[in-house]
């Protein structure tokens, strides 16, 4: 759905802020610590869960101090929809994943079938071990059962995000700050 600035302004000043990017600096330099600790004298494969992953593996990669691999995966439950559905896979990593420790990172976990999904398909490509890393983690109990990210940024509300990577119809992904959006479009209209 192509909208115009008006339509664009018009969201984003309905929408509410909940995370300042102030606070993202801050989660993500500890998040960045915990990664240095974990995998200190290794050198892992991070894997960006595009297009959502992008902000946080990029602010991530700028403060750790680890030696690292960097690649990228695609995939979409979304497809410019507000609700997911089936994963469709537009592009695998294409460094080898046999014998790696492998830190999958991504914006939220909302209900897991897509980092279910990924993290499945990592140790079938024979990863060593996989560590899921988000910014977001939603309260509500619509999760995969028995599904946890390994490190998680931050608690959010149960509520359509936007900003720092999570998007509405593939727009708002590059806003430095997480915003709920309100209103009808919050319920996918």
């Amino acid at each position: 759905m192509n909208m115009n600035e008006t339509d664009l302004n018009r969201i984003l000043q309905q929408s509410r802020l909940v995370v300042s990017a102030d606070e993202i600096d801050k989660t993500t330099t500890r998040m960045a610590s915990e990664i240095d600790i974990r995998y200190q004298g290794k050198v892992p494969l991070v894997i960006c869960i595009m297009n959502g992953g992008l902000m946080l593996t990029a602010h991530l990669m700028s403060k750790v101090k680890i030696h690292a691999n960097i690649d990228y995966l695609q995939t979409s439950r979304y497809k410019g929809n507000t609700r997911g559905g089936k994963l469709h896979w537009r592009a695998e990593p294409q460094q080898p994943l046999e014998g790696r420790s492998v830190i999958l990172v991504d914006d939220i976990f909302d209900e897991g079938q897509t980092l279910l999904n990924i993290v499945e398909y990592c140790r079938n490509q024979g990863a060593s071990d996989v560590y899921s890393v988000v910014l977001l983690d939603k309260k509500h109990d619509r999760k995969v059962n028995g599904l946890r990210p390994d490190l998680i940024g931050l608690e959010v509300e149960d509520a359509y995000l936007i900003g720092f990577g999570m998007d509405y119809q593939e727009y708002f992904r590059h806003l430095p700050a997480i915003y709920a959006v309100q209103g009808a479009l919050a319920d996918g209209e």
